[in-house]
């Protein structure tokens, strides 16, 4: 009887038990759930994430208490909380470790990607992105594969490598289409459209969006407003591009008026307000603006978000411009510019310091060297980045060839040791084995050592190479700014005493100037060939209009500002296009300085499609074209635009300055 007892205290106690686990796991569930239901305030969904944070990772270590871990760190970073982000999925992936899960570790490696992207560590993105890809491909998951491609995409975008990045998405949407993933063709459609937007293709950009439009209008059972009011800021952005600020609004708005999206969405509503902001801005509509940037911008700092507001304080500023409080838009340009260089985002710095040499005309030369300077070092660190992922997806592959290599051959050897263990020939063939490793070995060292004596060559060849060219760009420039200038000199002094008729004077000065006019011919032609190979690299144009600029500032004291895109492909612009815009550059330059009386110059290289685009704008006294007869210059500005296959439209005047758009097609 007594032991009949103690079996049924034994049932009910692990009944009970096991009854607690199920509710346990029931309550925990629900929390979760709970914590991902964005019809919850922003708040209490953090609250309820944190709270999940410290009793998940010491339960059970099983696939379910992991999938929870991981649906939870996926919150954290919907939550904009990337520090638990990290944390969570640290926690995963030490225990999908420990049991061998392999599509979890795929998950975690995926997500340790998304972490270092968003703290812009793009190579370490980059390598975790492969890692994953690699785990997927092997175990067939394509719903992770297409999630992966646009992972990879997005950190292409983030290096302006946008045709590699549309390659990525190209990928993704073959393997959304063929499962009919409707969740990320949303996604992969709005993202080829902030791509081609990028690139300038905006009647693509808008085809793009539009379809993720349609996707989410005809599928409202698996979209929220959230979603909707993203489609509506990514087309109100498309039409900020095609300079529609009218249009812009009205998109804007509607993603403003959807219900839930200032409590629940406070990211998009904060960048949906600041876009309309700008938009006005553009407009020169005032009124207003600069409420709903510090309404955008306190929002921001009570949930702590941010991304994003770099934007704000530099729209702030281009407000306090535009009403003349030019201490407050000084500062918050400067707040902005901090904020870019801590985000690590260097195209947002360029438009801060764009800004700053706008509305700071004393340290604007300091600010131009500053924008040419990360410019230029911007062009290096895409190349530099493209090769690194090129390296870190080469180095991937090797790793994993080599480890299957040393799988195989491992197996091979225990296959051996467990079939012959006592045969000496089993020594023999251990002893050749580790011969051919050392030999494997010996072999990697001589190729590494002859990639390094081939790169040094390679080095030297080029510092030659551009000694070579420095040279003769001096020789030219002396040639052409020195002697050719003193030769013109002397021969105008020398006309000044022709023109008194002293028998004496006359015959010296006559046959004097027709000498020097044979040396000025000669030099000219001289200076023409030799400046040629300057011209015929991108970074050495640059350099060439640069100093041009500077000397033209020491000379004449007119403020100058010079910008070049980034985005120019100088590859396909040839030698004698360069010259011809240099020329067309020089010409401009010295009619504002003889002619125009003009203060400031402001000279820009724009990439637009199909070529780039030359614009010289001054703000001295103009002229009125249809009054003018053209004289040389301009005759010759427009000679050298055809001669280019390009077109030229200048807009002069009186009393407010001039501008010449002159427009270069790219080589076939």
């Amino acid at each position: 009887m007594k032991y009949i007892r103690l079996a049924i205290v034994l049932i009910l106690f692990y009944g009970c038990t096991n009854q607690q686990k199920e509710e346990g796991r029931f309550r925990i569930e629900n929390q979760l759930k709970k914590s991902t239901d964005k019809k919850n305030s922003f708040r209490r969904r953090k609250n309820l994430s944190l709270k999940l944070l410290e009793e998940l990772p010491y339960l059970k270590n099983d696939s379910i208490n992991r999938d929870q871990l991981l649906k939870l760190a996926y919150n954290f970073l919907v939550l904009n909380d990337l520090n638990n982000f990290y944390k969570t999925n640290k926690i995963v992936l030490q225990k999908s470790i420990k049991y061998n899960d392999v599509r979890q570790i795929g998950i975690c490696n995926r997500f340790n990607g998304i972490f270092h992207e968003n703290k812009s560590n793009n190579d370490s993105a980059y390598f975790y992105y492969l890692k994953s890809e690699k785990i997927f491909k092997k175990i067939n998951d394509s719903k992770q594969l297409c999630l992966i491609f646009q992972d990879k995409a997005q950190v292409q975008f983030f290096i302006n490598d946008y045709l590699g990045s549309e390659a990525s998405l190209v990928n993704a949407l073959r393997i959304a289409n063929k499962n009919k993933y409707i969740e990320d063709q949303y996604l992969i459609y709005s993202f080829l459209g902030v791509n081609s937007n990028e690139l300038g293709d905006y009647k693509k950009s808008f085809n793009y969006h539009f379809k993720a439009l349609e996707i989410i209008k005809t599928n409202k059972d698996i979209f929220d407003n959230s979603d909707l009011a993203i489609s509506y800021n990514n087309i109100g952005y498309n039409y900020i591009s095609t300079e529609n600020f009218k249009t812009s609004i009205d998109y804007f708005k509607k993603g403003i008026d959807l219900k839930g999206v200032k409590n629940i969405y406070p990211y998009i509503y904060c960048k949906l307000n600041e876009n309309i902001a700008y938009s006005r801005l553009n407009l020169n509509k005032l009124k207003g603006v600069d409420i709903s940037l510090n309404l955008a911008l306190k929002i921001r700092k009570k949930n702590n978000i941010l991304q994003g507001q770099n934007f704000n304080r530099l729209y702030l500023s281009q407000y306090y411009t535009a009403t003349n409080d030019l201490v407050k838009a000084n500062q918050y340009a400067l707040e902005a510019l901090a904020l870019s260089k801590s985000f690590k985002a260097p195209k947002d710095q360029l438009l801060c310091l764009k800004q700053l040499i706008k509305i700071n005309p004393k340290e604007a030369l300091a600010y131009s060297g500053q924008y040419i300077a990360l410019a230029d070092s911007m062009q290096k660190m895409e190349r530099q980045t493209r090769n690194k992922f090129a390296k870190i997806a080469f180095e991937t592959d090797e790793i994993t060839k080599q480890k299957e290599e040393v799988e195989e051959q491992n197996a091979i050897i225990l296959w051996v040791c467990l079939t012959i263990f006592t045969i000496s020939i089993l020594l023999f063939v251990i002893g050749k084995q580790l011969l051919k490793q050392k030999e494997f070995r010996l072999k990697q060292v001589q190729q590494k050592a002859n990639e390094e004596i081939y790169n040094l060559l390679l080095e030297q060849q080029n510092n030659i190479d551009k000694a070579r060219t420095n040279e003769k760009e001096r020789i030219s420039k002396d040639l052409h700014d020195g002697v050719l200038n003193r030769l013109a000199s002397t021969r105008m002094n020398l006309s000044s005493l022709n023109s008194q008729p002293s028998p004496v004077n006359l015959k010296k000065a006559k046959s004097l100037i027709e000498g020097i006019q044979d040396v000025e011919k000669e030099i000219r032609n001289i200076s023409h060939d030799l400046n040629k190979e300057v011209f015929s690299k991108a970074v050495s144009f640059v350099n060439v209009i640069t100093t041009f600029m500077e000397d033209q500032f020491e000379a004449t004291q007119t403020r100058n500002f010079l910008e070049f895109d980034p985005k120019i492909n100088w590859d396909f612009i040839s030698g004698l296009a360069k010259i011809h815009l240099y020329r067309i550059v020089q010409e401009s330059v010295h009619n504002c300085n003889k002619h125009a009386r003009a203060n400031t110059i402001i000279i820009s290289f724009l990439a637009i499609e199909g070529g780039i685009r030359l614009e010289i704008f001054d703000d001295g006294v103009g002229f009125l074209l249809n009054n003018k007869k053209k004289g040389i210059g301009l005759q010759n500005i427009y000679s050298r635009t055809e001669t280019c296959n390009g077109t030229v439209i200048i807009d002069s005047q009186k009393g407010i300055g001039t501008t010449i758009k002159v427009f270069i097609p790219y080589q076939n």
